[in-house]
């Protein structure tokens, strides 16, 4: 009897001890959780935070930290500033793609657990479809290559306000209201006017009681507070007080793509629209809104609900209708949200590196897109000169004449123009000039830590050791340029003229020393300057004959073939002898080579192409379509016909 007993109780041991681990397992978000690290794989594969956090600046606002004290007090000193503070702190570590990608998706979880939360009445189904459409709202705008994190961390501080507050909403009027006040002032000073978004809400919870008093308090109070506090307290304009840190923000409809800003838009009116839908359902019908395909037998039992038969809907079907469908949705929205710019930003990236020849092997890319631009052309012939190839490969890419420099192309944005002005008067060696640029950005744009670290060096070379120190103090506060900060403060140590910096020690050489302010001065004109200051300025004889050839001037690259001996080149440059071969046909006079000889190979390709052209009875649009493939990267096509980016 006994045993029996004791049999009993080990068999009566095993099922509690079974079944609530199976539970335990069959309730995990399963699906949820493949959803998050599909996520952050695809952030990590397709988006590469490392793209985003090079174009901070100069493509996208930079999302400014520092470690001073004073910065931070600044953040807190303002409605959104402690998002703002929370926003820049994460955004620098974009810079390594595995925490860019847990990062945003960490985001988007958070939005998720919000959603989730706010809607807890609601069947697990239709509320994890719902909050997998709410993150994967951010990942739009990533898609694009905004920066909307900001606004998503403040759109999520007011979803989880909204969510709280349901949970502690009273019955008693008084303490409901003070609840309010003290969670829509605590929201509005973390996240800006995004708060009105847990407002919004607030005040739909009170429509749907039927507290229709409540409901018009709930809008005094929070406009009110909107007034006393955005207005009156931290003196912002109305505008700014009504508008910050949400997607309606004119800046956001500025600076972001319409598919990132009509996603957060959108996403925002969703919510309200779901949640106003919810309460008025749980008010007109009680809990019979969960039943369906989406609710589980769980929720139907906790609302009181009949599980009745599965038969109608299997755990496959249900599993179908619940994921299936919304998935082939996010799939869609994914593919068809797809930015056209990160080949751009990759090139540019890629330049900030200094890593040229994968610069020349990306931008095949933007040929296939037809997305090749004047900054592109910028990029691509920096990176043909750091390489060696400025005169032998140019014009196997397309040409743009005044992507040379920029400076006269205003339909750049100014800091994309500027920034990389700056970048080719450094390596030229005027520093004055580049100093300028640079100058004129950080007015604009904040104390970025490029252009801090631009400006650090640039007063290196110009000996002047001790401004250098003033901006390396500052960057010593920045997360991630501060160890390069504490090496050139180092340098300085050792040796105050270069920094032990071999790039500044080689800019020393041939940089201008006549130190006379920046001024307007033709390109030719400045290259000619720094030549007659410095004749072993290699980059700036290549960018002189790049200008002349662009402009179609052989005469002037012949009359510059004389320098080539004493910078160094073995042998007559293919462009320079091409020019100088079209410059012979022009005015039937032999030309001086400089001491070189004129390759054969180079005649014969002329005779070639002229009587090719001849045989097409110098038919221009036909004689550019039939020797594109043959002559398209040689000198000889561009000067016979009219082609380039426009």
């Amino acid at each position: 009897m006994t045993e029996k007993k004791n049999d009993n109780a080990s068999a009566g041991d095993k099922r509690p001890c079974r079944r609530p681990f199976r539970d335990r397992f069959c309730q995990i978000p399963v699906f949820t959780v493949l959803f998050f690290l599909a996520l952050f794989v695809y952030v990590y594969v397709w988006i590469e935070p490392p793209l985003l956090y090079y174009s901070f600046g100069v493509y996208t606002d930079y999302p400014h930290f520092s470690l001073s004290w004073s910065f931070v007090e600044r953040c807190l000193a303002e409605p959104g500033g402690p998002v703002r503070l929370v926003c820049g702190f994460l955004s620098q570590w974009f810079v390594y793609p595995f925490a860019g990608a847990a990062i945003i998706a960490a985001s988007a979880w958070l939005a998720f657990a919000a959603t989730q939360s706010l809607f807890r009445e609601v069947s697990h189904g239709l509320r994890r479809v719902l909050g997998h459409l709410v993150a994967l709202t951010l990942i739009v705008g990533y898609n694009q290559y905004d920066h909307p994190l900001a606004v998503w961390l403040a759109l999520t501080v007011a979803i989880w306000s909204a969510a709280l507050y349901q949970r502690w909403n009273a019955d008693a009027l008084p303490i409901r209201l003070g609840v309010f006040s003290i969670g829509f002032g605590a929201a509005y000073y973390l996240s800006g006017a995004a708060a009105l978004l847990f407002a919004i809400l607030a005040i739909g919870i009170s429509l749907a009681d039927k507290r229709y008093l409540s409901a018009l308090l709930h809008l005094a109070i929070s406009l009110s507070l909107v007034l006393l506090l955005g207005y009156g307290f931290f003196v912002l304009e109305i505008q700014e007080a009504f508008l910050r840190l949400t997607p309606f923000h004119p800046t956001i409809r500025k600076e972001f793509d319409p598919p990132s800003r009509i996603a957060l838009q959108g996403i925002c009116v969703l919510i309200v629209l779901a949640f106003l839908a919810k309460n008025l359902l749980r008010s007109a019908g009680g809990n019979h809104f969960l039943s369906g395909p989406f609710s589980s037998t769980a929720d139907k039992a906790a609302a009181g609900v009949s599980g009745g038969s599965n038969r109608g809907f299997p755990a496959l079907i249900k599993g179908l209708l619940a994921y299936g469908i919304p998935s082939v949705a996010y799939v869609l929205l994914l593919v068809y949200s797809r930015g056209a710019n990160k080949e751009i930003l990759r090139i540019h990236a890629l330049s900030r590196q200094k890593n040229w020849p994968q610069v020349l092997e990306s931008v095949r890319t933007l040929y296939q897109q037809n997305r090749y631009d004047p900054c592109c052309n910028f990029d691509v012939n920096r990176a043909l000169y750091h390489t060696g190839s400025l005169p032998y490969e140019m014009f196997a890419h397309p040409q743009h004449p005044e992507a040379l420099t920029l400076i006269s192309i205003d339909t750049i944005p100014v800091s994309q123009r500027y920034n990389r002005i700056c970048d080719l008067y450094y390596e030229l060696g005027y520093m004055n000039e580049a100093q300028h640029w640079a100058a004129e950005l950080l007015e604009t744009r904040g104390n970025c830590p490029f252009l801090l670290d631009k400006l650090a060096r640039i007063c290196i070379v110009k000996e002047l050791p001790e401004a250098a120190r003033i901006f390396l103090n500052a960057l010593q506060k920045d997360l991630i340029y501060r160890k390069t900060a504490r090496q050139l403060l180092d340098g300085l140590e050792q040796d105050p003229k270069t920094a032990n910096d071999s790039d500044m020690a080689s800019l020393a050489s041939i940089r201008r020393q006549d130190n006379h302010a920046a001024k307007d001065i033709s390109l030719e004109d400045l290259l000619l300057e720094l030549l007659a200051e410095n004749k072993s300025n290699r980059m700036a004889f290549e960018y002189l004959m790049a200008y002349y050839l662009l402009n179609r001037q052989s005469d002037k690259v012949v009359a510059h073939l004389h320098r080539l001996k004493g910078l160094g080149y073995p042998q007559l440059p293919r462009y320079y002898a091409e020019a100088a071969m079209i410059h012979m046909s022009k005015t039937r006079q032999p030309v001086d080579l400089g001491g070189y000889e004129m390759d054969p190979r180079i005649v014969a390709e002329f005779q070639q192409i002229t009587n090719a052209f001849r045989s097409l009875n110098y038919d221009r649009q036909q004689g550019q379509q039939a020797l594109a493939a043959q002559f398209g990267d040689s000198y000889f096509y561009y000067s016979m016909f009219d082609v380039g980016i426009k």
